[in-house]
């Protein structure tokens, strides 16, 4: 059963897992696994009611936990969360470093943290991955500034996703004279913005079930000198690879707000807005910042014509943020407010997956 929802045949998965919690209800591996499959048919209601049911069954298992805290998440429910992934994280599971790994990116949403804590969780996460890593290999990439420079790009969101946005136009503009591009992608999932990425590359490399020893071996043997890691401690990253050094500048940047907390990181591309003077403090890492921005935006052919806004028509400007629900914390709800009443009769939209429950709806 956790074979099929690992391979995404997510209606055979929950058939199968519903079939043996009629046969035995207290079927503890077929509720956290429709609890699963249910938060990604984004149906978090029953998510959660799996998830707080496992528990009851085996409050000691870690995994249950987990998986609550991050439907709760998802419903933008952060500090519940954090306090879910704590427990989580005590009971010293095989799982204890994908848990802390979602407890760190949980902490960026928590507004009751101030970046000095938040900075000293991800360092307290970097000491456990470095001292667990051994110790990194001599590179022997020749020191030659007139060749080709080798850059590998590690990602698992090679596909539809909001970092391929990002990195889709950035890809093409590389100077190939100058530059060789090998990307690692770490997903299953592909589609046409995995194409477009895989066609913009020199090389690609499926990676995602490569183990760290395989996958330095492979980084060596392509002589990357930049690795340049783009999830920070988001879904099915390859830190711990990292902090192994495969390469002989790892790099971070793109797709997480904070620093990863590894010491073997030497640099984050950011800039002076997400990252103004005295945030260094809050950094394992160097901060390399660009003069503008670190993000460049490529929309996608759209295949509807955009059409004129509504306020041409209503006289009414309507704001919108489509974004996780975990982001929309009493403060920004606060300042959302503010620019609500200085634009009067001024509406806005809300897009996000949290609301397909009824109680966030409500909320």
């Amino acid at each position: 059963m956790v074979r099929l929802s690992t391979l995404s045949q997510q209606a055979d998965a929950e058939y199968a897992f519903r079939t043996a919690l009629e046969i035995d209800p207290r079927l503890y591996q077929a509720l956290c696994g429709l609890g699963v499959v249910s938060r990604e048919r984004l149906d978090h209601d029953e998510a959660i009611a799996c998830a707080r049911r496992a528990i009851a069954l085996r409050p000691a298992e870690a995994v249950s936990w987990n998986n609550l805290a991050i439907a709760l998440v998802d419903l933008g429910r952060v500090d519940e969360a954090v306090r879910l992934y704590r427990i989580s994280m005590s009971l010293k599971s095989r799982l204890f470093s994908i848990t802390f790994g979602n407890y760190l990116l949980a902490l960026n949403y928590s507004p009751g943290l101030s970046p000095a804590e938040v900075a000293d969780e991800h360092r307290r996460w970097g000491c456990l991955c470095q001292e667990a890593a051994p110790q990194p290999a001599p590179h022997d990439n020749p020191p030659d500034p007139e060749r080709v420079l080798r850059i590998g790009f590690v990602s698992a969101d090679f596909r539809h996703h909001s970092v391929a946005y990002f990195l889709i136009p950035v890809l093409p503009a590389l100077n190939r004279r100058r530059v060789r591009v090998t990307c690692y992608g770490l997903s299953p999932k592909a589609d046409d913005f995995t194409r477009r990425i895989r066609d913009a590359a020199d090389a690609w490399r499926d990676a995602g079930g490569w183990e760290d020893e395989r996958f330095e071996a492979a980084v060596r043997e392509d002589g990357i000198d930049i690795l340049v890691d783009l999830g920070g401690h988001t879904g099915h990253n390859r830190l711990p690879l990292f902090a192994r050094r495969p390469a002989p500048a790892p790099v971070t940047w793109l797709g997480y707000p904070a620093t990863t907390g590894l010491t073997a990181m030497d640099w984050r591309l950011t800039d002076p807005v997400a990252d103004p003077p005295g945030s260094e403090a809050f950094c394992t890492k160097k901060l390399y910042r660009l003069p503008r921005t670190f993000l460049c935006y490529s929309p996608v052919d759209a295949e509807e014509p955009v059409t004129p806004p509504s306020f041409e028509d209503t006289g009414v400007i309507t704001f919108g943020s489509f974004n996780m629900l975990a982001k929309i914390t009493p403060e920004v709800i606060a300042l959302w407010a503010e620019i609500l009443r200085a634009v009067p009769g001024s509406g806005l939209l809300l897009k996000a997956k949290g609301f397909s429950s009824s109680g966030v709806i409500r909320r």
